[in-house]
């Protein structure tokens, strides 16, 4: 296996799981922290649910790959996809 395959363990179970620990440590006393500590744990919170679903996507996207289907990996975001700005489909994607 690449090392491409082993993302999801790093993203989700070696990060997110970590930190899982730290919110549910300083999560039912976030109102007696202090402020700067109550914007560490709102990151915290925000950067486990990234590290969550990119890492159940990197598992989606290996276990079709052991099935022989090849999904797309979105990296470059939707960013990267033109409009068509032709009449009749405007607005849809090419």
């Amino acid at each position: 296996m690449d090392s491409g395959g082993w993302r999801w363990f790093g993203k989700k179970v070696v990060i997110s799981d970590n930190l899982a620990q730290v919110i549910n440590y300083y999560g039912p006393h976030f109102t007696e922290q202090p402020l700067g500590t109550r914007w560490r744990l709102f990151a915290a919170i925000a950067f486990r649910i990234l590290l969550d679903f990119s890492g159940y996507s990197d598992i989606a996207i290996g276990l079709a790959r052991m099935f022989g289907i090849t999904l797309p990996e979105t990296s470059a975001g939707p960013t990267s996809r033109r409009i068509s700005r032709s009449s009749g489909n405007a607005g849809t994607f090419r």
